[in-house]
C-alpha cells in the first residue's frame, strides 16, 4: 500500500480546514515537529480511514469517540492510496447527534477510472471493510506488527503470544495460498487415481476377453477342414440355421416387449419409491440462548453450512433487545447427509458495528433406516461386430435407500461371487439414464470383435454412506 493524499476534518488536533497532505510521488518521508503538533496523528488517520482502527484507551472497544476533535460533532478523513497499480480511494466518517448519546459512521470506497472516480461501496460497513480488506491483502493486527510500528509499542510482535505470531506472519507471507494449493493437488490426485482404477479393470477385462485367441485359430482351421468335406452337411446346416434365424427374431420380439413391460413396471417402483426416499429426513432442534449486555436491541445471526461442501444449509436473522435471550434456528437434514456442520452465531448493532462471534460444530449422523437396493434389466442383445468397430450395450439400474438418494456412495458394477469390479455407474443423465439425480444408474459397456458371443452373468451393488451394501441384482448380457 502506497500513500498518496490524506484529508483530514476535526481529526485529533486538525480542523476542518487543514491543509492537505500531498505524497504522490514521495518515495521517503519524515515528519517532524514538536510533541502534540500531530505528526503521529497523520499516521493515526491513514489507520482509521482504511481499518477504522487507530489509538484508544484500553477500554474502549473502538477508537472513534477519542479521535474527534474537542467540541466537534462530525469528524472525517478522505484517504487515496495505490495497491499492485491501482489507485483506491477511502472514506471514512463519523457523527454525533446533538445531546452525544447516539453517533453514526460510515464508509465509501472509490477506485480511479481515468480522471474519474468509480464507487466500490458494498451495501454495509461490513461489507465495504471486507472489500478494502481483500484488496490490502492485510488487517490491522497484521500491519501494526510488520509494516507499522505504534508509538511507544514498538515490541508489540514480541509481546504476542506464539500462535499470534505463527498467524501473523501466516498472513504476512501469504502461507494460506499453499494450503488452497494442497486442497487443490488433493482433489486431482483423487480424481486421477479414480481415473487409474477404472482403466486397470478395463485393461484386466481386455487381456481376460483376448487369452483364447490362440486357440481360437487353431480350432478354426480344423474346422475349415471340416467344411471342405462335407459341403453337403453345410448347406442342411445353413437351411436349419436360416430356419433358427426366423425363430429367434420372433424369440427377440417377445424378448423386447418383455423387457418394455419390465422397464414401464420398474419406473412405476422407483416413482413410488421416490416419493418415499425424498421424505426421508431428520429436524435438529438447534437453538442459541444466552444474556445481551448492550444499550439497545442487536441483530443475532445464525448461519450452518455443511463441512463437506461449504453449502449453506440455514440461516436465522432475529433483532433482540436486552437481557436474556433465545434464537430458535431449526436445521432439517436430508438422513443421508451425515457429517460435520459448522455453526457460526455473529452479532452487529443497528448502527451497522460488528460484535462478538461465536463458532462450534454440529456432528449429525442419523440412524441408518437399512441398506440400499438395486433392480436391473437385462439389457438389449447385441451383435459382435468385426474388425476393429465396438457396439456398446447400455446397463441401467434403480438405486433407492431408506435414508435418501444423498445417502448413497458408489454403485458398481461386477463379476458375481467376489469375480471383482468392472466399472462403476453413474447418476449423470448421459446415455439411457435420460435424467440426472433420478436414482437411475448407467454405464456403457464397449463390445468389440474380440468378444465370444454367449451369454454373461454380471450383477450391480450399491454401498451408502455407512458402509452398508445392497443385495447383488444379478442380470445377463446377450452377445451374438
Amino acid at each position: 500500500m502506497v500513500p498518496l493524499r490524506l484529508r483530514l476534518k476535526n481529526f485529533l488536533s486538525y480542523g476542518d480546514d487543514a491543509p492537505v497532505l500531498d505524497l504522490e510521488g514521495i518515495h521517503v518521508a519524515c515528519l517532524s515537529g514538536g510533541n502534540g503538533q500531530g505528526k503521529s496523528a497523520l499516521l493515526d488517520a491513514m489507520t482509521w480511514a482504511v481499518w477504522g482502527e487507530a489509538r484508544k484507551s484500553s477500554e474502549a472497544r473502538k477508537p472513534d469517540e477519542e479521535l474527534l476533535r474537542i467540541g466537534a460533532k462530525a469528524m472525517e478523513v478522505d484517504f487515496a492510496f495505490r495497491v499492485s497499480g491501482v489507485e483506491y480511494r477511502v472514506v471514512r466518517s463519523y457523527s454525533e447527534s446533538a445531546s452525544g448519546k447516539t453517533s453514526k459512521p460510515g464508509l465509501g470506497l472509490q477506485v480511479r477510472d481515468g480522471d474519474d472516480w468509480q464507487a466500490m461501496t458494498a451495501g454495509s460497513i461490513r461489507a465495504t471493510q471486507a472489500a478494502i480488506d481483500e484488496r490490502i491483502g492485510i488487517d490491522y493486527e497484521t500491519f501494526i506488527n510488520s509494516t507499522f510500528l505504534l508509538q511507544g509499542r514498538s515490541d508489540e510482535f514480541t509481546k504476542k503470544k506464539p500462535g499470534e505470531r505463527k498467524e501473523i506472519l501466516g498472513k504476512i507471507l501469504a502461507l494460506d495460498r499453499y494450503d488452497r494449493m494442497a486442497a487443490a493437488a488433493g482433489k486431482r490426485w483423487s480424481h486421477l487415481r479414480e481415473q487409474a482404477s477404472t482403466l486397470e479393470a478395463e485393461r484386466d477385462r481386455l487381456d481376460a476377453a483376448l487369452g483364447p485367441v490362440e486357440d481360437w485359430h487353431q480350432e478354426r482351421t480344423a474346422v475349415a477342414q471340416v467344411v471342405e468335406t462335407t459341403k453337403s452337411e453345410l448347406v442342411t446346416a445353413q437351411e436349419m440355421e436360416q430356419r433358427a434365424a426366423a425363430t429367434l427374431a420372433t424369440l427377440d420380439a417377445a424378448q423386447r416387449e418383455a423387457d418394455t413391460l419390465r422397464a414401464a413396471l420398474a419406473d412405476l417402483a422407483q416413482r413410488s419409491a421416490r416419493l418415499d426416499t425424498d421424505a426421508a429426513t431428520a429436524s435438529v432442534p438447534l437453538a442459541v440462548s444466552g444474556t445481551l449486555d448492550a444499550d439497545g436491541p442487536v441483530e443475532i445471526r445464525v448461519l450452518v453450512r455443511w463441512a463437506e461442501t461449504d453449502s449453506l444449509v440455514a440461516e436465522v436473522d432475529q433483532v433482540v433487545s436486552p437481557g436474556a435471550f433465545r434464537v430458535e434456528a431449526p436445521v432439517v437434514l436430508p438422513r443421508g447427509a451425515v457429517g460435520d456442520y459448522s455453526v457460526r452465531v455473529s452479532t452487529e448493532g443497528t448502527d451497522g458495528r460488528a460484535g462478538d462471534q461465536a463458532v462450534s460444530v454440529l456432528r449429525f449422523a442419523a440412524a441408518s433406516l437399512g441398506p440400499p437396493t438395486v433392480t436391473v434389466t437385462d439389457p438389449a442383445p447385441v451383435t459382435r461386430p468385426t474388425g476393429t468397430n465396438i457396439v456398446t450395450a447400455d446397463v441401467v439400474a434403480t438405486v433407492s435407500d431408506p435414508d435418501g438418494r444423498s445417502n448413497i456412495a458408489v454403485v458398481l458394477l461386477q463379476l458375481p461371487d467376489g469375480g471383482g469390479v468392472i466399472v462403476r455407474l453413474f447418476d449423470g443423465g448421459t446415455g439411457s439414464d435420460t435424467q440426472a439425480g433420478d436414482g437411475r444408474y448407467s454405464v456403457g459397456l464397449g463390445i468389440d470383435s474380440a468378444f465370444e458371443p454367449g451369454s454373461y452373468a454380471l450383477e450391480v451393488v450399491a454401498v451408502d454412506r455407512a458402509g452398508e451394501a445392497s443385495a447383488p441384482a444379478p442380470f445377463t448380457l446377450t452377445v451374438r
